[in-house]
């Protein structure tokens, strides 16, 4: 706010800094954009008797609490009224409610799918996961699977046993 009675405010500078532990500062760098009572941008210039709101787009490097700071400065002004410009508040900033959605997803998920693939696994190698129809008809039809074709079967010793003939594949 430049309060009424004084000069115009001109070549207005806005600086947004975070406040450290240890009362260090670092300056957060970016656009600093002023805005009317209207919500209308206006220049670096405040006359008199009027309020401007400063916004700056800031992504934090994790979340929790921030101290921060915004000192105003403009052309000038007095060096003893340089630091009674300033404003400190603080800022929580909290981790995105996907990312823990996303966490425990993948801790329910991963070990069904190690699961689900481990039980596949069983089911193939005991021939389980095709159906045996189509390796029925494949036999009656004397369609070739892996490189190999149904022979005659033969009897020995009581028993019916499939006897295999190897081809070469075809290209």
């Amino acid at each position: 706010t430049n309060k009424e009675g004084r000069s115009t405010a001109n070549n207005v500078e806005v600086k947004f800094s975070i406040i450290l532990g240890a009362g260090e500062e670092t300056n957060l760098t970016g656009t600093v954009t002023l805005y009317d009572a209207n919500g209308n941008v206006v220049a670096n210039t405040i006359q008199p008797n009027t309020t401007v709101r400063a916004e700056i787009s800031w992504k934090p490097s994790s979340f929790g609490n921030f101290t921060i700071r915004v000192n105003i400065s403009a052309d000038g002004e007095h060096f003893t009224t340089l630091y009674d410009n300033s404003y400190i508040d603080s800022a929580n900033v909290v981790e995105a409610g996907w990312r823990r959605l996303l966490i425990y997803a993948l801790i329910i998920g991963i070990p069904v799918i190690i699961l689900l693939v481990i039980y596949l696994r069983r089911k193939y190698q005991k021939g389980e996961l095709f159906r045996k129809r189509d390796v029925e008809e494949d036999r009656r039809k004397g369609k070739r699977r892996k490189g190999r074709i149904w022979g005659e079967e033969e009897e020995k010793k009581g028993k019916k046993k499939k006897k295999w003939r190897k081809i070469a594949e075809e290209d």
